[in-house]
């Protein structure tokens, strides 16, 4: 997992350790003021449960998990110092609160710079369930559907921000569902995210398995952001695009061209 180049240490002074490698002294504030948003976020994050959901579907038994981690299990230390580097400069542009890991790499799956995303500072203090493993770049993405289309469809719809989300899925080492005679997942580069379900801060939960199919406030406000995700990810998948797809939407950058 390189561990070489990037050293291990305790949860945030990993992000010095980082500014270290790449060698410029300014990187270590910015840095740094990622953390103090991140710890901020952290203690005013709203904690409420949200009721548990539906298990996701599996799919058929025939399906088996394919192999597709041979290979190499290291990125070079020119990979991951540019990695790191655009990462930095990417989650300095917003408030996020966030872990840097150790880089991922697992023969065709990993990502050289990841981080755990576990909220994202704002008026609702929004919340991922569980947090996600992501590149910056997606991370970054996110940060902009969330502010320019989630939190506005929410106030308008429902009359309330959102402040939980309950995820189905982030990185994962596999094949698009599973399949062996599919192409490898965006999962899989942790490039893409799976959601299944929100909560507002008012407490309101919409899921996408019980409220697509509907016809009030809750089915307009998942169509809507549904709709405007396909302006900012590349891919975007739900209900309308297949069977797999009815409980939770698909975003992902990477692999554009789809809006279903």
């Amino acid at each position: 997992m390189g561990r070489a180049t990037v050293p291990a240490a305790p949860r945030f002074a990993y992000h010095i350790g980082w500014a270290d490698q790449i060698g410029e002294g300014d990187f270590v504030s910015r840095l740094l003021l990622i953390l103090f948003l991140g710890l901020c976020a952290a203690g005013t994050t709203k904690a409420e449960r949200m009721p548990d959901l539906p298990a996701k579907r599996q799919p058929p038994a025939a399906w088996a998990k394919p192999a597709i981690t041979d290979g190499p299990t290291q990125w070079s230390p020119e990979e991951i110092v540019g990695a790191q580097r655009a990462c930095i400069a990417v989650v300095a542009r917003g408030a996020y609160d966030l872990e840097p890991l150790e880089p991922i790499r697992k023969g065709r799956c990993g990502a050289p710079a990841p981080v755990r995303l576990r909220a994202l500072p704002g008026e609702a203090g929004l919340q991922l369930v569980p947090a996600a493993t992501l590149t910056c770049g997606m991370a970054a993405r996110f940060r902009e559907w969330v502010d320019r289309v989630l939190q506005p469809t929410a106030r308008a719809r429902l009359g309330s921000p959102v402040a939980k989300i309950r995820l189905m899925g982030t990185y994962s080492c596999r094949r698009r569902y599973n399949s062996p005679d599919t192409r490898i997942s965006q999962h899989a580069r942790a490039k893409a995210l799976d959601i299944a379900a929100f909560q507002t801060a008012d407490g309101q939960v919409i899921t996408v398995l019980a409220h697509w199919p509907g016809d009030d406030e809750r089915s307009a406000f998942l169509r809507e952001i549904h709709t405007g995700a396909c302006q900012i990810f590349d891919t975007v998948l739900g209900p309308r695009a297949n069977e797999a797809h009815a409980n939770h939407f698909h975003f992902d950058i990477g692999s554009g061209g789809v809006c279903e």
